[in-house]
């Protein structure tokens, strides 16, 4: 007799990126094959990130592209044999949705790393400087459900890649401790970068092991040595790490997550992410 599954999960990591999905992503499906289906970013602009992030808050329904179902029953399908992972952040907006979908079976991962860091190494990415992606992709202050509206305009105008940065890290997270006080009785890991790629990254791996039901593999556990980073890159400008006490909205956030301002030195922050010379 074909029996199906009821017992696996479909998990989404919630998070800006440059801050560890990499790792993850390859370390997963390298590991973990034979108990879980493991994506990284399989859509992007299909996604719709800032249409579904603005519609959630809207309290619009969510209309799905073909695409977009068929990707939906593809992970229905992989749940009656084994567990969906998907590692990549452009899911964000259709979160809640998803949630709903596919419910009492999801799980989140809230992966996230110090606003510096993360604003610094996207701007060396140039991540609102792409055009049509960016404008597809990423949050802005026009966007319904916001909660930095007040830098539209002028000031959005004005402000360089850095501190719009800033705003997605601070947005983003918002957004995360928004679902995740909505959602009390969904399964969630909140993962800070800083804790995993450290002396207590071993712990932090077991931890992540057992929130997906996976098995605790020595091979996963000690992978921490082996660097993650294809897209590493620096920029000309150099970090002035005091732009963060300029929006309070980011200060909050941070602080809510337990991060200050002084957790990054000036020196060590142009070390890190601008060219020498």
């Amino acid at each position: 007799m074909n029996t199906q599954r009821t017992d696996t999960h479909v998990v989404f990591f919630l998070t800006t990126g440059r801050c560890g999905t990499q790792f993850f992503a390859d370390k997963l499906p390298k590991h973990f094959s034979d108990m879980a289906r493991v994506t990284h970013e399989p859509f992007q602009r299909q996604y719709r990130p800032r249409h579904y992030f603005a519609a959630y808050h809207k309290g619009e329904k969510v209309e799905l592209s073909p695409r977009l179902e068929e990707h939906i029953e593809s992970i229905e399908e992989t749940l009656k044999e084994t567990h969906y992972i998907e590692t990549g952040w452009p899911a964000y907006g259709l979160l809640p949705h998803l949630i709903e979908r596919f419910e009492g079976r999801v799980k989140v991962v809230h992966l996230f790393r110090h606003p510096l860091n993360v604003a610094a190494s996207l701007s060396t990415h140039n991540f609102y400087g792409k055009g049509d992606w960016s404008d597809e992709m990423c949050l802005s202050p026009r966007d319904h459900g916001v909660i930095q509206g007040h830098l539209a305009g002028d000031q959005w105008n004005e402000m360089d890649e850095f501190d719009k940065c800033l705003f997605w890290w601070t947005e983003i997270n918002n957004y995360a401790l928004e679902l995740r006080s909505k959602s009390v009785d969904l399964p969630w890991l909140s993962l800070k970068f800083e804790d995993v790629f450290s002396d207590t990254g071993r712990v932090k791996l077991e931890e992540v092991a057992d929130f997906l039901c996976l098995t605790k593999r020595e091979e996963f556990l000690s992978s921490l040595s082996e660097k993650v980073d294809r897209f590493s890159r620096k920029r000309t400008e150099k970090v002035d790490i005091s732009q963060l006490t300029k929006y309070d909205d980011a200060v909050r956030v941070m602080g809510r997550m337990g991060y200050t301002s002084s957790d990054i030195s000036q020196l060590e922050a142009n070390k890190r992410y601008v060219k020498s010379g």
